[in-house]
């Protein structure tokens, strides 16, 4: 929650009146932390808004069924920290980034500024229908069966 004030003596915003949004969100950028969940992680999600509470769900659920995962909440999309991001990424071969938008705008922003891993998928979904905590592990787990598979070809089914 951020209060902005106007030119003294003018009290609310309005259209006459000028904010610098950049000089703010430059502020913000470096004053407002990102929430980050670790584990001794393979894959990484990063989630924001509405869906982190759900990304939050599955991270628990797939840490109790041994899933090594990472989840990156940021609190503030742009500007883009980008070192945050770029050690989030050094630190996972694979992951997606989650988001109820239809284009995948985080997924997007992101690939402009930060060096992101071929590994790293979007996930993304416009609509009514959020994601659930089941099909966000869901996406975890195939990313940590498809990773486990390319380190150990012999857990590949033999067909003969």
């Amino acid at each position: 929650h951020v209060h902005t004030g106007g030119v003294p003596g003018r009290h609310e915003l309005d259209g006459t009146q000028e904010v610098n949004w950049r000089a703010v969100a430059t502020a913000l950028a470096a004053s407002v932390p990102l929430t980050l969940v670790l584990a001794a992680a393979v894959g990484g999600v990063i989630a924001w808004g509405s869906i982190a509470g759900v990304a939050q769900a599955a991270l628990k659920r797939a840490q109790d069924n041994g899933i090594r995962a990472k989840l990156l909440v940021p609190r503030l999309l742009y500007p883009v920290a980008q070192q945050v991001y770029e050690e989030f990424f050094a630190s996972v071969r694979t992951g997606f980034i989650v988001e109820q938008s239809h284009q995948g705008q985080l997924f997007r922003l992101l690939r402009m500024f930060v060096d992101m891993p071929r590994g790293v998928e979007s996930f993304a979904r416009s609509g009514s229908n959020p994601f659930t905590p089941t099909e966000v592990f869901d996406r975890m787990r195939d990313l940590a069966v498809a990773q486990q598979r390319a380190h150990m070809p012999e857990l590949e089914p033999q067909i003969d």
